[in-house]
């Protein structure tokens, strides 16, 4: 059987090796607390976070310190996949413009956890007349 003209076999090489410094880089990431799928922060005030796809979000004196992050529209953990946050010391504001903009699991598991005098202030905007 002849070899196929278009699989140059250096590029099977360069397969396994991207394969193990991905493998070494993400091995890596979990061992140092980095998370691979960093979110970012709300970009101002009308913006909604969401956090799912198994992704977890500290908010702390030294983590996401952000001033974004104090006020923000709405906050979503875990709408059909997992996702989880814990807010550690800090204050949070949203302004949900209804009640169903503010979910913590919805078809999936959500969890906040609010540490260490932390508070989740929900400031429900009512449409004017």
């Amino acid at each position: 059987m002849s070899p196929n003209p278009l699989i140059h076999p250096m590029s099977k090489v360069a397969l396994v090796v991207s394969l193990v410094l991905s493998a070494h880089a993400n091995a890596g990431a979990i061992n140092n607390n980095i998370d691979l799928f960093a979110l970012y922060p709300p970009t101002d005030a009308s913006t909604t976070v969401t956090i799912n796809e198994n992704n977890s979000v500290t908010l702390s004196s030294t983590e996401n310190t952000e001033p974004e992050w104090d006020q923000f529209k709405s906050l979503i953990i875990g709408k059909d996949t997992d996702g989880s946050m814990i807010i550690d010391n800090r204050a949070i504001n949203t302004q949900p413009i209804n009640t169903n903009d503010n979910i913590i699991g919805a078809n999936s598991t959500g969890s906040l956890t609010l540490t260490n005098g932390a508070r989740w202030s929900v400031n429900l905007t009512c449409p004017q007349d």
